[in-house]
């Protein structure tokens, strides 16, 4: 797989600095999760969360996709908690590596 830096950064934010998240956004994130196990479970977190189904901000991450919605939450905590946020590079090469203690990439 070719290297895509956003993609990457999109990525690493999200796995790693998920506390800059809003409720909101942790809310859709479980429903992503919600959707492979069914309607149901989808519903009862409508029910529990009090999120809407019709929610323009929902209606727009679900139908554009999981990797979509991680990549734009993940720019959004970039822009918001960029002190905060410490994108670890590879020391030869400068591309992401995969989590904040590795050393290199591969």
């Amino acid at each position: 797989m070719e290297y895509n830096e956003e993609s990457e950064l999109g990525r690493y934010v999200w796995n790693y600095f998920q506390q800059f998240c809003t409720e909101l956004e942790a809310n859709i994130d479980e429903l992503f999760a919600r959707q492979r196990k069914g309607p149901e479970a989808q519903q009862e977190l409508y029910d529990r969360s009090g999120i809407s189904a019709d929610d323009p901000f929902v209606v727009a991450a679900l139908r554009d996709g999981e990797d979509v919605f991680h990549k734009r939450v993940g720019q959004r905590i970039l822009k918001e908690h960029s002190e905060e946020v410490f994108i670890n590079r590879c020391p030869e090469c400068s591309k992401i590596v995969k989590t904040p203690r590795a050393q290199r990439c591969f």
